[in-house]
């Protein structure tokens, strides 16, 4: 859903903050195709970042 314009944030006050873990097995890690996905998820998580931390202000 990229349209959140109609949402309404019905307790301001409550804030929390959320963290993300992207596990590999230490064989693969270095993998190129591994590297490829943790550095496109990365990315993505910058871009979007305003859709994962909301300004109460």
């Amino acid at each position: 859903m990229r349209d959140s314009s109609g949402l309404v944030s019905i307790l301001p006050a409550v804030r929390f903050r959320r963290s993300y873990y992207l596990l590999s097995h230490p064989d693969t890690g270095n993998l190129a195709r591994i590297a490829l996905v943790r550095a496109f998820l990365t990315r993505r998580f910058r871009e979007e970042r305003s859709r994962f931390v909301i300004d109460a202000g």
